[in-house]
């Protein structure tokens, strides 16, 4: 075994402690990365925990990255939404007491977000319909985009490399006051929940 293909397979190893499927095939690094991602440079030991990291960062990101809006929805940029999602479209946080463009969420949550409408509707109305109306269904995206903002402004959003705890510790003590985002929140007979104490949780909303 040459020295690249010794190299290859420890770094094979490496990957492997971090939850991927890798292996050295000759010359090459095999790795189980989504498709259209054909291949990985990899020549010296130089970069290699980089790579491990950055790899690991946008294939195996931690906790419920996929369902926060990505960074083409919350920096007021144009762009499609990515078909696949990978987590490099979830490099940048956004802190707490930040306002998002809303309508750029909307279109997020239309395109991307909900996949079952009737299903959706059904959790936040508490109905049991099989269809929605065209009515009905701009009402269940402003109230999405509405709560996805809300949360934005209270707690931030975090980068796909943190998990939840750590942003939650970064950020904790600088949430604004209740009913700080909008005249339309209500919060009567409603448990304000994005307290100091609250611990931060992706993806929910």
């Amino acid at each position: 075994m040459n020295y690249q293909q010794y190299f290859l397979t420890k770094s094979a190893r490496l990957l492997r402690d971090r939850g991927f499927s890798a292996r050295r095939k000759g010359n090459k690094l095999k790795i189980n990365t989504p498709t259209g991602v054909d291949d990985v440079q990899l020549n010296d030991v130089s970069g290699l925990l980089e790579l491990a990291d950055r790899l690991e960062a946008m294939f195996k990101p931690k906790e419920n990255i996929y369902d926060e809006p990505p960074d083409v929805a919350i920096s007021k940029k144009s762009g499609q939404f990515p078909e696949e999602k990978l987590p490099e479209h979830y490099r940048n946080y956004i802190m707490p007491k930040t306002r998002v463009d809303m309508y750029r969420i909307a279109e997020w949550v239309e395109k991307s977000k909900v996949k079952n409408w009737a299903q959706e509707y059904n959790m936040w109305r508490g109905t049991e319909v099989q269809t929605i109306t065209d009515t009905q269904k701009k009402d269940l995206i402003d109230s999405i985009s509405f709560r996805v903002a809300r949360k934005i402004w209270y707690v931030g959003r975090k980068p796909a490399e943190l998990t939840d705890h750590e942003w939650h510790m970064i950020t904790h003590k600088m949430r604004p006051s209740k009913g700080t985002f909008s005249k339309n929140e209500k919060w009567v007979n409603v448990k304000f929940k994005w307290t100091q104490k609250w611990e931060y949780v992706s993806g929910k909303f």
